[in-house]
């Protein structure tokens, strides 16, 4: 078999194919070329950058060897590899840790766990968790409570509140009866009222034949809202019906039902926190009605509409 007279090496950058002598037998030794390699090499040299040659074998059956430039890219594969190895590790590690999170904190979420200091402590949470959801329970909606008119007899207005107490004191002195009400920096000193003008000028002349001025003003409150239980806006109508009923007998001459504010205290709704400062006022006042005439019917009712005033604003 006739053995390949040629052979490769690489000079000036390129691949040069070179041809055996004449000894086609001989294996030649790389010092054979270290005339070309040495050439190539210098020719590199000129240029910008200096190459790396590295020694190769060729591909051919009998497993020559050359020397050629080491790839740019040799040199920094190591690097590469390494970079991407980090990326493709950090990517997946990255990936577990975070679905490990998210896991953790669905799972602290959706048992929406909480940890007390003490038992005090958590015995004061579970007792404000149960007025806040007692509280939203009865709070259910805002009551709107309508503008009420009246006819009065007033018989001073006052910037203190001494001499409002005063003139009070002297129609209860008279045998006829009179309340404060205070409205803003004044103090009023009202002592009947009715729901007609004709009815409240007949009550003055009453009074002024026993030395007693008044004078005849249309008295008003304003619309409100007031947030109230179901049960609580129930009582509060079927409260504001009596009243009305109530003026309406005034003007009639006739006494106040005493069966019908006994229902009305009778049905008073069982924790009616939003309004038991007013119904602790209602009972004591219907408690008086039995032995009251009707002048102090009139106090009463006065008194009941201030007070009402006063809670729904």
């Amino acid at each position: 078999m006739v053995k390949d007279n040629k052979i490769t090496v690489w000079m000036g950058g390129k691949k040069t194919t070179l041809k055996r002598d004449d000894h086609p037998d001989e294996r030649y030794s790389i010092k054979e070329f270290n005339k070309d390699y040495s050439a190539a090499t210098l020719e590199e040299a000129n240029g910008d950058e200096v190459p790396t040659f590295v020694r190769r074998h060729s591909e051919d059956s009998n497993n020559e060897h050359y020397f050629g430039r080491k790839s740019r890219f040799s040199s920094f594969k190591p690097i590469i590899l390494a970079s991407i190895s980090a990326i493709i590790i950090g990517s997946v590690l990255g990936f577990f840790m975070l679905n490990m999170f998210v896991d953790i904190d669905k799972g602290l979420s959706q048992q929406n766990y909480t940890i007390p200091t003490t038992v005090e402590d958590d015995e004061e949470a579970t007792k404000e968790d149960d007025d806040k959801e007692t509280a939203s329970d009865e709070v259910i909606s805002a009551a709107e409570i309508q503008s009420m008119n009246a006819f009065v007899l007033q018989a001073g207005k006052f910037g203190d509140e001494a001499n409002a107490n005063e003139m009070k004191d002297k129609f209860n002195q008279a045998g006829f009866s009179a309340m404060i009400w205070l409205e803003g920096n004044f103090y009023y000193v009202l002592a009947g009222i009715a729901n007609s003008k004709n009815k409240a000028n007949q009550l003055a002349n009453e009074l002024s034949e026993n030395q007693l001025e008044v004078f005849v003003k249309n008295w008003g409150t304003e619309s409100s809202e007031i947030k109230l239980t179901e049960d609580e806006i129930s009582w509060l109508k079927a409260y504001n019906k009596q009243w009305t009923e109530s003026l309406a007998s005034v003007n009639k001459n006739e006494n106040l039902s005493e069966d019908g504010w006994a229902n009305i205290v009778n049905t008073i709704p069982d924790d009616s926190k939003n309004i038991s400062e007013f119904t602790t006022f209602l009972k004591k006042e219907i408690s008086e009605l039995v032995k009251a005439n009707k002048w102090q019917e009139q106090r009463l009712l006065l008194n009941l509409w201030y007070q009402f005033n006063l809670l729904v604003n």
